[in-house]
């Protein structure tokens, strides 16, 4: 039992198991920073890549067979997502993807070989059921609708032994350029908690500290800040109605936390303190 005492689990930072043996969702942490100078904001930032995109380059998919899982993928990439892979080969889109690809870690990288053989076989294409199944079939069997990747909240996942609070600021510091010592989180209040399943079926859980910052800042995005471009395609302020208008239709939870987010600010913000 002894080395079970010094197992550590990076997902939730308990020891006795690994991360792989979790019971707990994926756990990610961030921070929710806004302005209230006339209309009140918040930060927001848009994917570089769509989460279905990365999902179908990394093999995330139990077979080829499954067309409507594929068809479900397909149905999430962007307009621009769905032109690059009908006209680009398999290392082209993972050099586009990672950037950095001598960053990428051990298990990605072990991914590789599968992905593009499944990929490969893909884009030649093969017979099921009597039907010609390859990528202009998949493409042309999805409504084109997404002009843009999916938006969100600036997150992530924490690194070895750090913890919740630390996570968040360093995230969102690597998403958005901006300091800690430029806001303020606030000290009595209970952070905001997403949680939601996949379309993979793994379960997902986002904990939001709230922020205040007394200057809108400007935000770019920095070519030298190599996880924001890695990671992020645009980032901006944003109203409730342009978060409402950001966020893709099927992500009701996402929705659901900017309503409760921005009717938190309009009856509470009054009494609330910040550190």
């Amino acid at each position: 039992m002894d080395h079970l005492k010094k197992q550590y689990c990076n997902n939730c930072g308990n020891y006795g198991h690994l991360y792989k043996n979790c019971r707990h969702p994926i756990l990610s942490y961030g921070i929710i920073l806004y302005n209230d100078k006339d209309i009140p904001k918040i930060i927001m930032v848009e994917r570089k890549d769509t989460l279905s995109y990365i999902e179908f380059l990394r093999g995330k998919y139990s077979s080829l067979n499954n067309i409507s899982y594929l068809k479900l993928l397909f149905s999430r990439f962007s307009i621009e997502e769905l032109e690059r892979i009908n006209n680009f080969n398999f290392d082209e889109l993972w050099n586009k993807l990672w950037i950095y690809t001598d960053t990428i870690n051990s298990r990605i990288k072990k991914e590789y070989k599968k992905s593009k053989e499944n990929f490969n076989k893909l884009k030649k294409g093969y017979m099921l059921n009597s039907i010609l199944i390859n990528i202009e079939y998949l493409i042309n069997s999805v409504e084109k609708k997404y002009q843009s990747n999916e938006w969100e909240i600036p997150k992530g996942r924490r690194k070895l032994h750090e913890n919740n609070r630390i996570c968040a600021m360093r995230e969102f510091y690597e998403e958005t350029n901006i300091k800690e010592s430029s806001y303020k989180l606030y000290k009595n209040i209970i952070p905001i908690i997403e949680e939601y399943t996949g379309i993979n079926n793994i379960r997902y859980k986002h904990v939001y500290y709230i922020g205040y910052i007394d200057t809108k800042c400007d935000v770019y995005i920095d070519d030298n800040n190599r996880d924001q471009c890695t990671e992020i395609k645009t980032i901006q302020w944003c109203s409730k109605e342009d978060c409402l208008k950001n966020i893709r239709e099927y992500d009701k939870k996402k929705k659901d936390i900017i309503e409760k987010f921005f009717d938190y600010l309009d009856n509470y913000r009054k009494i609330i303190m910040i550190e």
